[in-house]
Parts: C-alpha cells; sequence; structure tokens
C-alpha cells in the first residue's frame, strides 16, 4: 500500500527540465518522481535551516512572542529566513 500524496504544478526554466530529464533517466525514474525527490529534498533543507534559526532566536529571547518571558516551548512563528 502507497502513501497518498499531494499533487502539485510547477512551471520550470527549459533548460532545467532538460537536466531533470537526464537526471532522471540516470536515476531510472520517471521525470515527475525525480522533481519530487529533489522538491523534498530542498523543503527538508530549509526547514532544517528554520528549525536551527528559531532555536536560536528562542536561546536569544527573540522569539517574536508577546507576553511571559517563558520561550523554551514556544514555537516561533512567522519567522522569515534570509538566503544569501
Amino acid at each position: 500500500m502507497s502513501l497518498e500524496k499531494k499533487s502539485i504544478h510547477v512551471r520550470i526554466d527549459h533548460d532545467m527540465h532538460g537536466r531533470l530529464s537526464v537526471l532522471a533517466d540516470l536515476d531510472e525514474n520517471e521525470i515527475a518522481a525525480q522533481a519530487a525527490i529533489f522538491l523534498e529534498m530542498m523543503i527538508m533543507a530549509k526547514w532544517h535551516v528554520v528549525n536551527v534559526t528559531a532555536k536560536k532566536m528562542t536561546r536569544l529571547g527573540l522569539t517574536g512572542n508577546y507576553g511571559d518571558t517563558a520561550t523554551s516551548d514556544r514555537e516561533v512563528t512567522g519567522l522569515k529566513v534570509l538566503s544569501k
């Protein structure tokens, strides 16, 4: 039994599509399956950056939450990570 997955539609540059097609062939995957793998990898990498940044901000007391000062178990919301 496979897990149900959500469907999305994206448009990518023609050159990137060609490269994705070659990479899918190398891994013996369909192009959509290969794109899903890469997208999931990138999401997890960005999610890790957000989590690390949120923990650092919490340690510094910069949670963005107003009210009491107990921040150890609070989730940081509205955090925007700036990429270089």
